[in-house]
């Protein structure tokens, strides 16, 4: 998808009085990880350089993550090459400037304050009837999402999967244990029964989730895919859980099934 035919045609061109003698085609820029063959002749792509890396292809996520390439000569003199994945170590080359690092550090969070504040002024304008509207909050809050994405990965955050999901338990029971119990017990003392319902209500879905993660960590260092389950999701709690048929009702608020809504 980045170069046209024509152009391959003269590049064809140059490689042919050398054909014999090729052994690689190695190429950058693209910020991606591609093995192919052209005319015969193995092709790597490699590319990122600490930018984002993401598929080329829709739908094909093999090798995608930070990596480098090694080259070598194995013991019959045949040059040969190995993928290596980097997705544990850290690009730190923007974060090691204090100055840069908090820059990205509050443009990090405010972006994405911002994708979920358009996303419910987007709910509110639908709600009330003004569909443009909607959709011009939505699109806002899907460039956001993407300048967020941006800086999370200047900031050196992408990890490998088993990572990811480790972090995601840790950040669970922290919201279980800690937070969430120490922000209801607060409201309560307070007597302020909106805020201890809000905290109470996050409280129980973080619970589940910790419990869906920690399955699929487990699938994870198993070598197994996890289960591709339908997930449902309370709109008015929060609560998360996965059934063969949508629920008739919320277990934690009570809500009613239209309430209810599979995960898309």
């Amino acid at each position: 998808n980045t170069i046209s035919d024509e152009e391959w045609e003269k590049m064809r061109l140059v490689i042919a009085p050398y054909r014999e003698r090729i052994k690689y085609i190695v190429c950058g820029h693209v910020h991606s990880y591609i093995e192919d063959v052209i005319d015969g002749i193995p092709l790597i792509i490699t590319g990122g350089g600490g930018a984002r890396i993401e598929p080329v292809y829709p739908g094909d996520s093999r090798n995608i993550g930070y990596h480098v390439v090694r080259f070598r000569f194995d013991v019959e003199g045949r040059l040969r090459h190995r993928y290596e994945s980097l997705e544990d170590c850290r690009y730190d080359r923007e974060i090691e400037d204090p100055v840069l690092s908090e820059f990205l550090e509050n443009s990090w969070r405010n972006e994405c304050m911002a994708h979920l504040r358009y996303r419910l002024y987007a709910d509110d304008a639908s709600d009330k009837g003004r569909p443009g509207l909607a959709h011009l909050f939505r699109a806002l809050s899907e460039s956001e999402y993407y300048h967020a994405r941006n800086h999370y990965f200047a900031l050196g955050r992408q990890r490998s999967l088993k990572n990811n999901l480790s972090n995601s338990i840790d950040n669970e029971d922290n919201e279980v244990n800690i937070m969430y119990k120490e922000y209801a017990d607060y409201a309560i003392t307070a007597g302020l029964p909106l805020a201890q319902y809000s905290f109470n209500n996050a409280r129980e879905a973080e619970k589940v989730h910790s419990v869906l993660l920690r399955q699929a960590l487990g699938d994870c260092n198993d070598g197994k895919p996890t289960a591709d389950s339908v997930f449902f999701t309370c709109t008015s709690c929060g609560y998360t859980f996965k059934m063969d048929q949508t629920p008739s009702r919320c277990p934690i608020c009570g809500a009613p099934a239209d309430k209810i809504m599979p995960t898309p």
